[in-house]
């Protein structure tokens, strides 16, 4: 029975491949058969592959959404939350030094960080914009709000 035998696969000797084939009694019938069933299952699997790619590029997609959301949590959440921690052990290790002065002045902070908020809170809205950022808003280019003269 022949075989095929197609080398190491370059054009060249899967052509002496088929040649020596046909000629040791091959049939040509087999050899078309393997070839259409070779082009089919490429065909196929070019199918299959297109389909992962289809598939793997949306699950990237979905995982990167969601790594921008456990950052943008982590970034909004913990990292604030950091800063309170390091203040409280600032103030912890200030308190165990200084004892009752010590809790005098973390107390007086925190009302003097409450008073700054309130006092930031209490400014009046402007409708006053700049394009360019950092630029303070002038009041002779702002937009005069209803109700002023």
């Amino acid at each position: 029975m022949a075989t095929l035998d197609t080398g190491d696969g370059s054009p060249t000797a899967i052509v002496s491949g088929v040649t020596s084939y046909l000629g040791s009694g091959g049939q040509t019938g087999t050899l078309f058969l393997g070839g259409l069933f070779g082009v089919v299952v490429s065909v196929f699997t070019g199918g299959v592959n297109i389909a992962q790619s289809i598939f793997g590029a949306l699950a990237g997609f979905v995982d990167g959404i969601g790594r921008v959301a456990v950052t943008s949590l982590e970034a909004t959440i913990l990292s604030p939350l950091g800063i309170i921690e390091a203040g409280a052990q600032a103030s912890a290790q200030a308190v165990a030094s200084y004892r009752i002065a010590g809790i005098l002045v973390a107390v007086g902070l925190v009302l003097a960080v409450f008073f700054l908020i309130t006092q930031y809170l209490e400014e009046p809205e402007t409708s006053d914009s700049t394009i360019i950022p950092g630029f303070p808003d002038l009041p002779l280019f702002g937009v005069e709000e209803e109700g002023e003269e």
